[in-house]
């Protein structure tokens, strides 16, 4: 399949508000974006590492998490009146969007560092979208009942997910929930990069493995956005958007 060039733009203003309460709590440092016609405030978590200390990277708003919140919005179509869950949430920006769009049920999901769920929590409620987000902890590859308990205990419409797959012993584990939560002809939208230079293969095998078991790959698209740490260069981005049309697995419960 072909690609698509095109330099996605945006407008991010970084804000530090101090906002100390007069009970003495720490400042909160928020981070306002304008993504399309929405501007959003977030906080990013100040520690984030999971069972084995390994940092989750969820201190940071990732340009791959923006662009794919401005991709949501072009799409909207695909997600007005749709369940939609989110992997990998961190700040929960597109969870956000998409509750902005139009979802009819959005659910955040991360993995269970009580910092990065609570700070999750923080971000939808600030920005007035916990009656249509809710946040629920996970670990990739493991019992997906609560993700499912929060649409009813049915299948999702749509997944999305930015800059899962930097961590390539997680790819089954993560194509697991991703199956084992996603309705058939459901679709999965997802952004990623390179950000480790000589792993870029490493980094596309989670598409291979995608589309050996069940997704079609219906697009991908190639974004020019800033680097994240080099703010005047620019780098390359993928979208890619599947339909998961499933083959018999085990799903587990």
């Amino acid at each position: 399949m072909g690609y698509l060039y095109f330099t996605l733009l945006w407008e991010m203003n970084e804000l530090l508000q101090h906002n100390q309460t007069e009970e003495g709590e720490d400042e909160v440092f928020l981070t306002t974006l304008r993504c399309g016609d929405f501007e959003v405030s977030l906080e990013t978590a100040e520690s984030d590492s999971n069972a084995e200390k390994i940092t989750l990277f969820a201190t940071h708003i990732w340009k791959g998490c923006v662009s794919l919140a401005e991709v949501l919005i072009e799409l909207r179509e695909n997600i007005q009146n749709k369940a939609v869950l989110e992997f990998g949430a961190a700040s929960g920006l597109p969870s956000i969007i998409t509750a902005k769009c139009g979802a009819a049920k959005v659910c955040a999901s991360d993995y269970p560092s009580q910092e990065v769920i609570d700070t999750l929590k923080r971000n939808v409620k600030r920005n007035e979208m916990d009656t249509l987000v809710t946040v629920v902890p996970h670990i990739w590859g493991s019992a997906v009942s609560s993700l499912l308990a929060e649409n009813c205990g049915r299948k999702y419409d749509v997944i999305v997910m930015a800059e899962c797959v930097w961590r390539h012993d997680c790819h089954d584990d993560l194509l697991l929930s991703v199956r084992s939560c996603l309705k058939e002809e459901g679709r999965l939208l997802m952004t990623y990069s390179h950000h480790v230079p000589g792993c870029e293969d490493a980094d596309d095998a989670f598409c291979r493995k995608a589309e050996q078991c069940g997704f079609f790959l219906r697009e991908k698209r190639i974004l020019r956005i800033p680097h994240q740490w080099k703010p005047d260069e620019m780098k390359s981005l993928f979208f890619c958007d599947f339909t998961f049309q499933p083959k018999v697995f085990e799903a587990p419960h």
